[in-house]
């Protein structure tokens, strides 16, 4: 039986940016980091010492944590992919615009 993997693309976008249309951060500085925190969250499970939690700005943590809950519960890789990260993450990934 082959095993099962998530593959996760992580990329920031300049609309993350715009206060009052995302909920990625509690500012557009913080902003930047959370694709990149996400995926260590997924991975690792937690942030890089140098990543901070990413938290909205309502107050509530990334939904990240409870992919990383399903990953204590249920064994499967996980697959990072690089698809623009603003900040670069902990966690090693593979480059969405490499050549095969």
């Amino acid at each position: 039986m082959s095993r099962v993997s998530l593959v996760v693309v992580a990329g920031t976008t300049e609309t993350a940016a715009i206060d009052g249309i995302s909920a990625a951060g509690a500012d557009p500085t913080l902003r930047r980091h959370t694709p990149s925190a996400d995926l260590e969250i997924v991975t690792d499970g937690r942030p890089a010492a140098d990543s901070p939690l990413p938290i909205s700005p309502s107050g509530s943590p990334t939904p990240a944590v409870i992919t990383r809950a399903v990953r204590e519960l249920v064994d499967f890789d996980v697959v990072g992919v690089d698809a623009g990260l603003a900040v670069p993450t902990a966690t090693p990934t593979r480059d969405a615009c490499a050549e095969p």
